[in-house]
C-alpha cells in the first residue's frame, strides 16, 4: 500500500505543483513562468518512470540479457529522472523568490521543500546490496528509487507553494481564494484522512 502512494506521490506531484500555479498566476507573472518550467520538467521525469521499467525489460529480452542487464538500463533512467528532478526543484526555488518586493518569504515552506529535495539526494547516494535472488534485487532498487522520486516530487510539490505563497491578489476573483498555503495544509489533511482509512478498511 505504502509502495503504491509514493508512487502515485512522484507521478501526480508535477500536476498538482502545475495545477496551483496555474490557479494563482495572477499573483506573479515571474514566478508562474520559472515554476512552470520547472514542472514540465518534473512532469518530464514523471514521463521517464512511467517507460523505464517497460523499455528496459523489453530491452534486455531482445538482447537475451538477466536480471543484472535490467539493473543497469534502469540506472541510467533513474539519472536522467533525478537530474531532471533536481533541475525543477531549483527553478521552483528560483519561482519562489523572484518578485516579492517587500512581501514575506515563505521561508518555512522553502526549507521543506528543500529538506525532501535533500532527501532524495540521499537516498540515491544509498547502495542497496544486491542479494543471491536477481528478481529480489531488481525489487530492491525500483523501491528504493520510487521512495527518491516520491521525495523529489513532494519537494517539487512543496515549493510550488512557495511559489504562489505570501503574494498580495492580483485581481478581485483572486482575493476571495484561500491562501495557498492554508490549500495546502486542507490537501495535505484530507490526504491523510483518506490514506488512513483505506489502512482501516483492508
Amino acid at each position: 500500500m505504502m509502495f503504491r502512494v509514493l508512487e502515485l506521490l512522484a507521478l501526480l506531484a508535477p500536476v498538482l505543483a502545475g495545477a496551483l500555479l496555474l490557479r494563482y498566476r495572477r499573483r506573479s507573472r515571474a514566478a508562474f513562468t520559472w515554476g512552470m518550467v520547472g514542472c514540465l520538467l518534473a512532469a518530464l521525469a514523471s514521463g521517464v518512470s512511467m517507460v523505464a521499467v517497460r523499455t528496459s525489460v523489453m530491452s534486455s529480452y531482445r538482447t537475451g540479457g538477466d536480471a543484472m542487464d535490467v539493473l543497469a538500463q534502469l540506472g541510467w533512467w533513474a539519472w536522467l529522472r533525478f537530474a531532471l528532478l533536481v533541475l525543477a526543484a531549483v527553478l521552483l526555488i528560483v519561482a519562489a523568490l523572484v518578485d516579492r518586493g517587500g512581501d514575506p518569504r515563505p521561508v518555512g515552506w522553502i526549507a521543506g521543500g528543500l529538506l525532501a529535495g535533500l532527501l532524495g539526494v540521499a537516498v540515491r547516494g544509498v547502495e542497496v546490496p544486491v542479494p543471491d535472488h536477481e528478481g529480489l534485487g531488481v525489487v530492491l532498487v525500483m523501491m528504493k528509487e520510487t521512495l527518491e522520486a516520491a521525495l523529489l516530487g513532494l519537494s517539487v510539490l512543496l515549493l510550488a507553494v512557495a511559489a504562489v505563497a505570501h503574494r498580495p491578489p492580483a485581481h478581485a476573483d483572486d482575493a476571495g481564494r484561500a491562501e495557498p498555503t492554508e490549500l495546502a495544509r486542507r490537501a495535505g489533511v484530507a490526504a491523510w484522512r483518506l490514506y488512513t482509512d483505506t489502512r482501516r478498511t483492508r
